[in-house]
């Protein structure tokens, strides 16, 4: 599930912010009682499951797309592309560095 952990972390705690920040407007509305506690429980697990797999889709294209240009810069210039999943984000990106790549070898 962890592919870029820096990136992975930081959508991660924006999205614990983001909760944190609703709980806090939430008990500042309204008295603070056990049935926010569970309503603040499981915004924050909702936020963690979305954010691990948003951050999927976008850390686990770039990973891909890092890898794949560190081992053009070793050399490997023969067969190398930028293939990415299915439903990934950065498809943009990929056929970009797949352009330049085939620019550079003609």
């Amino acid at each position: 599930m962890i592919v870029n952990k820096q990136v992975q972390l930081r959508i991660l705690w924006l999205v614990w912010g983001a909760v944190f920040f609703c709980m806090a407007l939430a008990a500042a509305m309204a008295s603070f009682s056990r049935e926010w506690v569970w309503i603040g429980v499981a915004l924050l697990s909702i936020g963690t499951f979305v954010s691990i797999w948003v951050s999927r889709r976008i850390a686990g294209p770039l990973y891909r797309i890092e890898k794949d240009i560190e081992s053009l810069l070793q050399g490997a210039s023969s067969g190398v592309r930028v293939h990415l999943r299915e439903g990934d984000h950065l498809q943009h990106l990929a056929d970009l560095v797949n352009q330049l790549i085939e620019r550079g070898r003609t």
